[in-house]
């Protein structure tokens, strides 16, 4: 897990979120929802689990986003440049560095979410 000293970039944003929060994300209604679309539109289990990471990640995105901005989160804030930005660098980021983040799940919890994009 990062520290958190660590300065914030956008690995160590996605290495705070790797943690028993992300499955039970996935085993919500929004997430399972989320799920059965990536299924049907993705083709093999690798590019579901980077969608799948990337959309749980994107949420903390949008939160931090109103938090820091005071605006609402609506589709004009993710379609802004500098949410498409941002998003950019999240999805660079997951896509490089995914074995990594995955590592810092437990056995446990690598097994249940790769069942979950099965």
């Amino acid at each position: 897990m990062a520290n958190s000293n660590q300065p914030m970039n956008c690995l160590v944003f996605c290495q705070r979120g790797m943690n028993e929060k992300l499955l039970d994300f996935a085993k919500s209604t929004s997430g399972q929802n989320y799920l059965r679309m990536c299924k049907r539109i993705l083709p093999d289990p690798e590019s579901r689990l980077k969608a799948f990471l990337v959309d749980y990640q994107s949420t903390f995105l949008v939160q931090a986003m109103v938090q820091t901005l005071g605006v609402e989160a609506d589709f004009d804030l993710v379609t802004s440049p500098p949410f498409m930005e941002m998003h950019q660098e999240l999805c660079d980021t997951v896509d490089e560095h995914v074995g990594e983040l995955l590592a810092l799940l437990t056995h446990d919890q690598r097994s249940r979410l790769q069942a979950l994009l099965a």
